[in-house]
């Protein structure tokens, strides 16, 4: 059903070009550079929930959006080439769902270095998994990042290094790390389940 447009109606968009353009040229880079099969990236105010760029990559050409961006020896009009196409056309970043436990190490960092457990100055060696409650844990690494200063756990998102530190801050000052850090409270931005 078509509405028709409204005078004085106008529609306010929060994507920010350059924002974009840099988000394109970082996905392109970090998909190359890791050779990844897809890279997906949202930028955003997490005060208000605007969206300042989005990208996909590989993304697909929306002025030839039934030519795929990969190739297969599918034939057009098969049910495998149909599904090529969905897989193409699906937004992953909002479509796809992910553990979000890399975008929660700067909380266990910040509160293992406010709470003075880890320093700048240690190390920490990573053999590619730790233990924790029967359940083994493996970083992405899993022959290990050996040892490695703080800031190289960081840069290496290493899992074990994480896991360490965040049972030295311990459940309970965990747990008041995040309300001081405003986790706990409303976002502001009106979305289901707020």
């Amino acid at each position: 059903e078509r509405e028709e447009p409204v005078a004085g109606g106008d529609l306010y968009i929060s994507l920010d070009v350059n924002l974009q353009n840099y988000a394109v040229q970082a996905c392109k880079k970090v998909k190359k550079e890791k050779k990844a099969k897809q890279v997906s990236m949202i930028l955003m105010n997490p005060q208000n929930g605007e969206i300042y760029a989005m990208v996909n990559n590989p993304e697909f050409d929306l002025n030839h959006p039934y030519e795929l961006n990969s190739e297969t020896d599918a034939a057009r009009g098969t049910e495998e080439y149909q599904n090529l196409l969905n897989k193409m056309w699906r937004n992953q970043c909002i479509n796809d769902t992910y553990e979000p436990g890399s975008t929660f190490k700067i909380v266990t960092a910040t509160a293992a270095l406010e709470k003075g457990v880890v320093s700048l100055s240690d190390s920490f060696y990573c053999r590619g998994s730790l233990t924790v409650g029967g359940r083994t844990i493996r970083c992405h690494k899993t022959s290990g990042h050996g040892s490695q200063t703080f800031a190289q756990t960081l840069m290496n998102s290493c899992n074990p290094a994480f896991i360490t530190w965040g049972s030295r801050v311990g459940a309970e000052d965990f747990f008041a790390y995040m309300k001081k850090l405003g986790l706990l409270e409303k976002t502001g931005v009106d979305l289901p389940g707020e």
